[in-house]
């Protein structure tokens, strides 16, 4: 798929006889994925200038995009600049679009009204200042922060947790039904997730580098924290430390706590629970929380690479 391709999907063109009046005429597309195509930022715009019904559109960093149209709207006419109705934005990695100070900002504003998803990548050049132009976005449902580094591991972007991460969740957090923190090497503070993010149904924290709790945090405190989350699932970066497991000897050291996990574990509607990788995880963890819900709703458990289970603590939980 090219430019070339959009151009003959959505854009009007003379000549139309040529191909039995087909060409451009298919307006009515509500959504677009052309993420990993070699359609560029050309073709995008072409995209997104000339399909009027589109809500759902993926080119990988359709967020920085519409900051580039409107700046350009505004240099001209801003009333030139065509109203949208997407419900989601993305922006991903990409050395075709680099990052532009400002735009995240400036696209949450754009489209305030209708935004319910939100894919984002920390790259270069995203700051806390960035994150905080999300404030506008009252409606978002599903929030995902990836973070990114270069070929040689190093950190990209200079976003932080407290002064990012912390103050979206904050605000928006009520309005959240899904979050996903992946790839974080920022200290993830997981009470300000369990407090303010209390409509949470799905939480997937996954290869990050770093959790913490407060010092005076108190196990008793769990009970009016994720009474609705459904989905968890928790993951560290297991390709490495799969690259270890024929070394008996080879110790890790486990990112979490059992008062983190207990933490995550103690929604009495967890329906799908997904850790890997976590020795921290015992018998005796799972018999604790056992004893605040039973796991009652509980339909799926997949536990990879979590040593210190044992199959007699899961036959108990299961009959």
């Amino acid at each position: 798929m090219t430019d070339a391709g959009i151009q003959g999907l959505c854009v009007s063109v003379n000549n139309l006889e040529a191909y039995n009046g087909k060409v451009g005429q298919c307006k009515s597309i509500e959504k677009l994925m052309i993420q990993g195509t070699k359609i560029t930022h050309l073709g995008c715009q072409l995209a997104l200038q000339n399909l009027p019904h589109l809500t759902l559109f993926d080119c990988g960093f359709s967020a920085q995009l519409l900051a580039k149209m409107h700046r350009e709207a505004s240099e001209r006419d801003p009333s030139e600049f065509p109203k949208f109705s997407l419900i989601a934005l993305y922006h991903h990695a990409t050395n075709e679009v680099p990052y532009v100070s400002g735009s995240l900002k400036l696209t949450a504003s754009l489209c305030r009204s209708t935004i319910v998803k939100l894919e984002i990548d920390l790259v270069a050049g995203l700051t806390d200042t960035d994150l905080l132009g999300l404030l506008v976005l009252k409606e978002l449902k599903e929030l995902k922060l990836q973070g990114c580094s270069d070929g040689n591991w190093v950190r990209l972007s200079q976003i932080s947790f407290d002064g990012g991460v912390a103050p979206v969740l904050k605000s928006l957090g009520n309005s959240l039904n899904t979050l996903i923190l992946t790839s974080f090497d920022v200290c993830i503070n997981l009470l300000i997730i369990a407090e303010y993010c209390s409509e949470l149904r799905s939480l997937f924290l996954t290869n990050n580098e770093c959790y913490t709790l407060p010092e005076d945090f108190h196990l008793a405190e769990t009970c009016s924290h994720f009474k609705k989350l459904e989905i968890m699932h928790l993951e560290r970066n297991s390709f490495f430390l799969m690259a270890f497991e024929a070394f008996r000897d080879f110790e890790h050291e486990d990112l979490m706590s059992t008062d983190m996990l207990f933490l995550l574990l103690s929604s009495p509607f967890l329906k799908n629970v997904s850790i890997e990788s976590y020795t921290c995880l015992t018998d005796n963890l799972l018999y604790d929380v056992a004893k605040i819900h039973g796991f009652q709703n509980l339909e799926t458990l997949s536990l990879r690479y979590c040593s210190s289970v044992t199959k007699e603590a899961i036959d108990i939980l299961i009959y």
